[in-house]
């Protein structure tokens, strides 16, 4: 089981912190550690976090969940095959997708994904709930890859009457949303065409529902209005690309960030500290909050699971990650690739433009631990090949190290992550190369909240409390802004989790 320090009230006050790290080392080490860290001498007293936060630090735990509702457990059965859905699910997904070859994902609680993959070479993905309430539908052809809103320019859109749009068109829509209500039409160019997008009332609920069509009435999206119309801000290339974040990697490139690391001392008798945070995603000013207080935990390096910036876009490195960690990132910063982070393509070129070439899958030591970074998101490399590379790394960890992996997106095998999780072979591959190598533990994120669970001998965590919108269901432990604190000692693995408390 996890190691956790024991602390009467339940979370130990900053002054109670001090005093722990105060007793863990000389004071001439913190100093040294300061000097190859850049940041001159930190902070005594601890950050200061935003007026609407209480930053409070606590042992590691939390294994709640909600429990289900009874009145809706029963209904919940884990469908396997497409034919398995209601009739009545069954003929809106057919309404708006007929034909084509069909494979089904569990996404949730009474959520799946149906795959619809067709001849002519396209696939649709429908979201949809058991009630038949339809959440999305993606679009692939070949490489390119489209949701909703992302495949023009902001500002490209070209209005259309309603009775101006084509016959063909107009039969399509009447069709996929059940003859709703039109109330508005456009046009905007995207890299396969022209694709014409209806807007209509009544497909769902009082909600705006937008259908994208390319010209010949294949349905693409759909989507709640709102988030079709977003667009990009910009195309842009990897000559853009470079010129706006080139200017980091001589500092953030994950092979200057381990070398300074290697460069800070170690000393066996005193350990190290590392910190694990994930999701910062979206709300800066929590981001900012964070960066800060991570910058007075006197940590040897920070892990980032994932999840950096919120759509992958260049603009949201430059200002959202960059902008926050040179303002206040006074710590060595370990990315991990998020499924947000890998851009419309699935190639994850901001990242390696910004992290380096070999940010997305690697391995290092620091004093007497293994971490092993893999990726679980982007199309960049394939899943197995990194298994087989992982195991090579595990396999030769030196004896008597303590072995860290870190992910994104967890392993379904852990029932209660399962809605938000890998699933299928590609989980049990991973958890299965886990428990052979007894790994000691294992980080993740992707699901918004702070939780633990041990499973098959190995103790893994979900920490993606930096920023992004919390998922509520793991109580005021765990759905609460938050990082962890890990303290490798003579004695073992001692973690602490750091909660900022809403006011």
């Amino acid at each position: 089981m996890m190691g956790e320090y024991v602390a009467d009230p339940p979370f130990l006050s900053q002054i109670q912190l001090k005093k722990v790290m105060i007793m863990r080392g000389p004071t001439y080490k913190k100093l040294i550690l300061n000097l190859f860290l850049g940041i001159g001498l930190l902070s005594q007293i601890g950050c200061q976090p935003s007026p609407s936060f209480r930053e409070e630090i606590g042992p590691a735990g939390n294994e709640y969940i909600d429990p289900p509702d009874p009145a809706q457990d029963d209904s919940d059965q884990l469908l396997t095959a497409y034919g398995q859905f209601p009739d009545s699910v069954m003929a809106i997904i057919e309404r708006l997708v007929p034909g084509g070859e069909a494979s089904i994902n569990h996404w949730g609680p009474f959520r799946y994904t149906v795959t619809k993959s067709f001849a002519a070479g396209h696939t649709n993905k429908v979201y949809v709930y058991l009630t038949g309430d339809v959440h999305q539908i993606l679009y692939t052809q070949g490489e390119y890859k489209e949701r909703p809103g992302r495949f023009f320019v902001a500002g490209t859109q070209k209005p259309l009457p309603p009775d101006s749009i084509p016959a063909l068109l107009r039969r399509q829509v009447d069709r996929h949303s059940g003859g709703a209500q039109v109330v508005k039409a456009w046009r905007a160019p995207s890299d396969i065409g022209p694709t014409f997008v209806v807007e209509v009332v009544g497909f769902r609920d009082d909600d705006t529902t937008a259908f994208a069509y390319r010209l010949d009435g294949t349905l693409k999206t759909v989507s709640e209005a709102r988030r079709m119309r977003v667009g990009l801000k910009r195309k842009w290339t990897e000559e853009d690309i470079e010129a706006l974040l080139g200017k980091y990697r001589a500092k953030y490139c994950v092979d200057s960030v381990l070398s300074r690391i290697q460069s800070v001392p170690y000393v066996a008798e005193d350990g190290f500290r590392f910190i694990v945070l994930g999701d910062n995603r979206v709300n800066r000013d929590v981001w900012e909050m964070i960066a800060k207080s991570i910058s007075t935990k006197e940590a040897v390096f920070a892990i980032d699971a994932g999840d950096l910036v919120d759509d992958g876009q260049p603009e949201e490195y430059d200002q959202d990650l960059f902008g926050v960690l040179e303002a206040h990132g006074r710590f060595n910063f370990v990315p991990v690739v998020g499924n947000h982070d890998i851009g419309d393509d699935g190639l994850a070129v901001s990242y390696m433009t910004s992290f380096g070439a070999n940010a997305l899958n690697y391995t290092f030591d620091y004093g007497n631990a293994r971490f092993v970074i893999l990726d679980n998101c982007s199309r960049v490399t394939d899943w197995y090949q990194q298994l087989n590379i992982a195991d090579i790394w595990l396999g030769d960890t030196p004896e008597g190290f303590h072995k860290f992996v870190f992910i994104h997106v967890p392993p379904g095998e852990i029932e209660k992550w399962s809605y938000h999780a890998m699933s299928g072979e590609k989980s049990r591959r991973f958890t299965d190369l886990m428990t052979r190598h007894q790994v000691d533990h294992v980080f993740a994120g992707h699901i918004h909240a702070y939780s633990t669970a041990s499973y098959e001998g190995v103790d893994y965590t979900i920490t993606g409390g930096a920023g992004a919108d919390l998922h509520k269901q793991y109580g005021p432990r765990g759905s609460v802004h938050h990082y962890v604190i890990v303290d490798i000692t003579p004695e073992g693995i001692q973690q602490q989790v750091v909660r900022f408390i809403p006011e």
